[in-house]
């Protein structure tokens, strides 16, 4: 069984006091889809949507950036998102050079 993951007629193992539990109703139909892909991964059904759900949760989080300024940088960094400075050479160079699978 997965780690944290117990068969204790819903009795928690001392080894399992830092887990949670999420319970959610599935439809047959995505029950399936899930089945198959975990399998495919070689993987248990509970592994892998754990897997699946922490990856996206991670980039949905990744997803949010915060970061605080003075008001002075404040207006400097909306100023700038108004009014980009003029790429230079090197931005210029890129631009104008193919891309790897258009070539």
């Amino acid at each position: 069984m997965p780690r944290g993951i117990t068969a204790t007629n819903g009795r928690r193992r001392r080894s399992d006091r830092n887990f949670g539990e999420i319970r959610i109703r599935v439809s047959v139909r995505t029950t399936a889809l899930l089945r198959r892909a975990a399998s495919l991964e070689n993987r248990e059904l509970a592994d892998f949507v754990l897997s699946c759900a922490s990856r996206h949760a991670e980039a949905a989080l990744l997803d949010q950036n915060l970061f605080e300024l003075s008001p002075e940088a404040h207006v400097r960094f909306l100023h700038l998102l108004d009014n980009p400075p003029e790429p230079g050479k090197a931005v210029r160079r890129r631009y104008d050079r193919k891309a790897p699978w258009s070539a």
